[in-house]
């Protein structure tokens, strides 16, 4: 749910209407089927795009090609269909997604992008295991042993200085701290295939993405992600919005492993004025309840 001030300040960026340089994106992933968090989020996008008249994409980020499902590619386009967001570039459906715009009809572009990071002093290749870094409490020694970057069975590591600071432009400037948890992080991964925090950047860069809304458990990423865009030199300004997290009754994440929460669910038992009813609760939108995006859109802009 959102404080009043955070509400205040949505309502804020609401009233930036005109701003036809707009650009953001819906950028699921077809790992699972989409919950309603999911939908909030999409929502939320859809709705700053619209008042703003800017461009929505549709991007599905498909490259985590071991938990894609063609079933999940599917709920993707019949859960925005049936909420009614529509979107203005991007793919019509499954199939035109598979032949036009799944990443991996962008490898080269992920490619030329690693290319250019090894051209600075980032980059590090790594042979310890997720679970061999995430144990230790000292950074990994393959930082400094030189293993050549191609070297067999090693993934990619991006280099950050300790405890280094991000300052996102959010609602509200944040600065976050990154290289706690994730310390040096992955960009290519075992098999050779780029990892999602270059391919989301670099992606981002590709569409000339302004605006990027998310939630706020990804706010980390969103921090790893622009010192990659620093270090490919890129000076495109990014404005976030992340989100509060959509949550259960007991507070724990939603999950799309678990589909007690899935759109699916909520389609089969119910229908989307119902979750139009609870975004607008969840927005602490004043007013009535809204039903219909076009509801949602119209109260929004009398009070914009």
């Amino acid at each position: 749910m959102w404080s009043v001030a955070q509400t205040e300040k949505l309502m804020t960026a609401l009233r930036a209407r005109g701003n036809q340089s707009l650009r953001t994106r819906i950028a699921p992933t077809p790992s699972g089927y989409l919950h309603i968090g999911n939908a909030f989020s999409f929502i939320l996008t859809w709705l700053l795009a619209r008042q703003n008249g800017g461009n929505l994409l549709l991007r599905i980020d498909d490259l985590d090609r071991a938990r894609k499902r063609p079933e999940y590619v599917q709920d993707i386009f019949e859960s925005l269909e049936w909420l009614g967001i529509d979107w203005d570039s991007g793919p019509t459906g499954p199939d035109d997604f598979e032949s036009k715009y799944s990443q991996i009809h962008r490898l080269d572009l992920y490619a030329d992008a690693f290319d250019r990071l090894r051209l600075t002093d980032r980059l590090f290749a790594c042979s310890c295991t997720r679970r061999e870094v995430e144990a230790r409490s000292h950074r990994c020694a393959c930082e400094i042993s030189g293993l050549p970057l191609d070297s067999p069975n090693c993934s990619v590591r991006f280099r950050l200085e300790e405890s280094c600071e991000v300052t996102i432009n959010d609602l509200d400037p944040v600065t976050v701290r990154v290289g706690e948890t994730h310390r040096n992080f992955v960009i290519r991964k075992r098999d050779g295939m780029p990892a999602y925090q270059l391919t989301s950047i670099v992606d981002d860069i590709h569409f000339k993405t302004t605006l990027i809304v998310r939630g706020l458990d990804l706010l980390e990423s969103s921090g790893l992600q622009l010192k990659i865009q620093d270090a490919l030199g890129d000076r495109s300004p990014l404005q976030f919005l992340h989100h509060p997290l959509v949550t259960k009754v007991d507070g724990s994440k939603l999950s799309k492993s678990k589909n007690d929460t899935s759109l699916r669910s909520v389609r089969e038992n119910s229908n989307a004025a119902m979750v139009i009813k609870e975004f607008s609760h969840w927005i602490n939108l004043p007013g009535k309840s809204c039903e219909s995006l076009s509801d949602l859109l119209e109260q929004i802009r009398g009070i914009a």
